[in-house]
């Protein structure tokens, strides 16, 4: 009998030990709630958000708000490639903004319109002359909704988008958000912890068009894998903000290497893709790849091409001491390059003390120009491997073909220093002779 109790007495505690166990695993087992966001992108949800776009209504939407002409005078001919975002509300209502790139809704720290627009371009001045087909749009809606032959809501959006271009004179084509009363778009937003929430969602947009203002291949429409274009860094819990410290990450060789592994797809020769590829590179404080970020892309391999010679690459920039980063452009089709060649003309050390910038430098365009080319450019210069010069280049002058730079620089001891020099090293000027724009070597110091 004792036996029996002693015996039942120790299942009763296994099976409570286990049923206790078993709680606790039902415990741990609890997913956490995500965090909501103001407006959450498609790889934050629990279920992506959904939209079917008229592609009718679409083309003529943005054929009237980004008109073939204006394409031209902002980009150039040929091929375009821009981006579309949906802010999708919980209530299934659109909001729609046109980008130049991803970095408007990735990457807002990375400026990289002077990458884009063609050269003298101001691209800061806002584009007034294009407001009349917002402004003749709104006030047929205004008139639409003060005759109440549309809805309240209708009503409401109309009459801000009047008000909005009749007090605003900075009307914008780019990174202004624009409300879909055209009901271009049928969406639904994504689903968070089993609740609808506010989403983005991005597309790629691509148009081909002729020197003189004409459609040649109408606006295509693609879907964005959002994994290409967030930032793939190889140390984990840092991003991006760590790398931004004011140093340039200049690779040794100008970045001459990485654009020789770049190979031209098939795809995008065939259709006739030219344009730029525009990526922003993280260094690490020894100088070695610590991640990369695509910008913008071109489609048809050509991402593809350039992110796999950056991690095929033996990149290794000047080591800074610090984290660096740099945003290079890596340029597909026909060089379009101008009537530019920078090349380094002097390099002096003055050894007396007295003098305060002690190092001189020229920078002479070996070609003649009959115009200012209004493009922006870096100049750097290091001395055994650390930054001493950087400037920034607002344009190249035709009349001012050599350019001056006094700086200072003082050695530690007597010997000789290694300094190198890149001109333009992301080639944002499409120099016609790059050859010149990494010059290398020696001063001596007794």
């Amino acid at each position: 009998m004792k036996l029996t109790i002693i015996v039942f007495f120790i299942s009763l505690i296994s099976f409570q030990g286990c049923k206790k166990g078993d709680d606790n695993n039902a415990k741990q087992a609890v997913p956490q709630k995500k965090v909501e966001n103001w407006a959450n992108f498609d790889d934050e949800v629990d279920v992506k958000s959904e939209a079917v776009i008229d592609t009718v209504k679409f083309r003529k939407e943005i054929d009237k708000i980004l008109p073939p002409e204006k394409i031209v005078q902002l980009f150039g001919s040929g091929y375009h490639n821009f981006y579309l975002g949906l802010t999708i509300s919980k209530e299934s209502e659109v909001q729609f903004t046109l980008g130049t790139n991803i970095s408007f809704w990735l990457n807002p720290s990375a400026d990289v319109k002077d990458l884009i627009f063609r050269e003298g371009v101001d691209y800061n001045s806002l584009f007034k002359e294009y407001k009349v087909h917002a402004s003749n749009t709104a006030v047929k809606q205004k008139k639409d909704a003060e005759n109440n032959s549309v809805n309240q809501t209708y009503k409401v959006h109309a009459l801000k988008n009047q008000s909005k271009i009749e007090n605003n004179n900075n009307y914008t084509i780019f990174e202004n958000p624009f409300t879909d009363v055209n009901k271009i778009f049928t969406a639904k937003p994504g689903i968070m912890n089993g609740n609808p929430v506010r989403t983005i969602k991005l597309y790629e947009i691509a148009v081909f068009v002729s020197a003189d203002g004409r459609i040649i291949k109408p606006w295509s429409v693609r879907d964005i894998e959002l994994s290409k274009y967030r930032e793939h860094l190889y140390e984990p819990n840092v991003n991006r903000f760590y790398f931004m410290t004011g140093l340039p990450a200049v690779c040794l060789d100008g970045f001459e290497s990485m654009r020789k592994q770049i190979v031209y797809p098939q795809e995008a020769l065939r259709n006739g893709i030219t344009g730029r590829v525009i990526v922003e590179l993280f260094a690490g404080v020894n100088g070695e790849l610590e991640g990369y970020q695509l910008l913008k892309g071109l489609g048809y391999g050509c991402d593809e091409a350039v992110l796999n010679a950056i991690k095929n690459s033996k990149f290794k920039a000047n080591p800074t001491g610090q984290r660096s980063c740099i945003i290079v452009p890596f340029e597909f089709g026909p060089p379009q390059s101008t009537p530019i060649d920078l090349a380094v003309q002097l390099f002096d050390y003055n050894p007396d003390t007295s003098v305060y910038n002690n190092i001189r430098m020229q920078i002479v365009n070996k070609n003649q120009m009959d115009k200012n080319i209004n493009l922006n450019y870096f100049i750097y210069v290091y001395i055994n491997n650390y930054c001493v010069f950087q400037t920034y280049c607002p344009v190249v002058s035709k009349t001012s073909l050599q350019q001056f730079y006094w700086f200072r620089w003082r050695p530690n001891k007597p010997g000789s220093y290694n300094y190198a020099i890149y001109i333009d090293p992301e080639n944002r000027l499409n120099d016609s002779n790059r050859e010149n724009n990494t010059v290398k070597g020696t001063l001596v110091v007794h």
